[in-house]
């Protein structure tokens, strides 16, 4: 392996995360889907067709710690029709 390439570890659970550079260069966001392959002694990561490039906006943006009331508590008519406008959006992209 050429030492100019960019490293990553892979941890206890067998996660990889691409370095920033690599991320940032490919546009990926979290919740982006990636395709695997291997070729001889390489790991091939590539963007999966129809992944979002954007990634996922979550629920709670501010981050905020929610209760389990809070979690299970049903959608407003004006969330769902939000959430179902960004999943259509995200597909015809």
């Amino acid at each position: 392996m050429s030492s100019t390439l960019p490293t990553t570890t892979v941890s206890s659970k067998g996660q990889v995360v691409p370095p920033k550079a690599v991320r940032d260069a490919l546009r990926i966001k979290p919740g982006a889907r990636l395709g695997v392959a291997i070729e001889g002694t390489r790991v091939i990561l590539e963007t999966a067709p129809g992944s979002p490039t954007r990634g996922w906006k979550p629920l709670n943006p501010a981050g905020r710690r929610l209760s389990t009331r809070e979690l299970c508590k049903p959608w407003t008519r004006a969330q769902r029709s939000r959430i179902l406008q960004e999943r259509e959006y995200a597909t015809k992209s």
